[in-house]
């Protein structure tokens, strides 16, 4: 969801392979958690909108490091080269399985491992 900050609920359950009343339970317990906020679509008040909180960035700052250490666990001994590759190739994998294109990482939004 913070990779497709203010998208609409329907957008997102279809980008995630998942059914719009799937998503909507998830988005439930996120939002009770205080994670995400639901709000109207500007340009149809039917539709809602999905932004992640001040509380998620903190939940993403948290699991950064978890994140960079189990990176470095798992491409210790490749070269800079090598994790390169493969990030290009997962990044491929991900663009088949979701149909988006492949994008640059959102370093700034903390959801992505940068290559060391």
């Amino acid at each position: 969801m913070a990779r497709h900050e203010g998208s609409r609920q329907a957008v997102l359950a279809e980008r995630m392979g998942v059914e719009p009343m799937t998503l909507s339970a998830y988005l439930d317990r996120l939002e009770n958690r205080g994670l995400v906020k639901r709000t109207p679509d500007p340009h149809d008040r039917r539709a809602k909108v999905i932004n992640t909180t001040a509380k998620a960035a903190t939940v993403f700052a948290n699991a950064r490091p978890v994140a960079l250490e189990v990176y470095a666990r798992v491409t210790r001994g490749l070269s800079k080269q090598e994790c390169a590759e493969i990030e290009r190739l997962l990044s491929h994998v991900r663009s088949n399985m979701t149909g988006e294109p492949v994008e640059p990482e959102l370093e700034d939004a903390g959801v992505s491992v940068p290559i060391a």
